[in-house]
């Protein structure tokens, strides 16, 4: 039963991908213990050798164990599937002997403009992005702006306007209230 478990690490070959499973359940670990027990076994090893020009790139994983089930079973069938990530896997250790830094600074020295362009190149993306919707909210607050300092001079005739019409209405009814007023009087008079 091989179980499928997902892998976040890129670059990484599927038959080594392949062959890091294997050797994990071989040890008896999951895949992130071991290659981080491996990381950690090559890192050691590369600190102790900075002194010392470095011959391999990281030094091999520990000799696999098998797992406790598998030990019990003693199927030799696993170990014939196994063999071909085993091989290819060298084969990838093979093919990468170029030598490290000589140091960890100077490692992390060389590492730096590498780790660093991605992440200047999202942060201009991410500026560029941003930038457009900023214009625009800019060109709005600006309009309202205008719009606020126009709304007097715009609104002043409407408001002399609407103040005369209500003068006129308030002499009509005023108006008519005498007139009323005064057809009641003769109306009164007129009945003694």
């Amino acid at each position: 039963m091989v179980s499928v478990s997902p892998w976040s690490v890129k670059g990484v070959e599927p038959e080594a991908r392949e062959a890091a499973k294997i050797a994990a359940r071989r040890s008896a670990m999951t895949v992130g213990q071991w290659l981080s027990q491996t990381i950690r076994a090559a890192a050691a090893q590369q600190l102790a050798d900075t002194a010392q020009p470095l011959v391999e790139t990281a030094p091999s994983p520990p000799p696999p164990q098998p797992a406790p089930e598998q030990a019990d079973q003693g199927d030799n069938s696993l170990a014939s599937q196994e063999s071909y990530p085993v091989e290819a896997l060298r084969a990838v250790e093979a093919g990468h002997n170029a030598p490290p830094p000589v140091s960890m600074d100077e490692a992390i020295r060389e590492n730096i403009p590498r780790l660093n362009n991605p992440i200047e190149d999202s942060e201009s993306k991410s500026r560029a992005a941003i930038a457009s919707p900023v214009d625009q909210v800019e060109q709005l607050s600006e309009r309202i702006e205008q719009v606020r300092e126009q709304s007097p001079l715009l609104t002043a005739p409407v408001e002399r306007a609407v103040s005369r019409l209500s003068e006129r209405l308030e002499k009509i009814e005023a108006a008519r209230r005498t007139e009323a007023a005064n057809r009641r009087w003769s109306l009164f008079s007129n009945n003694d």
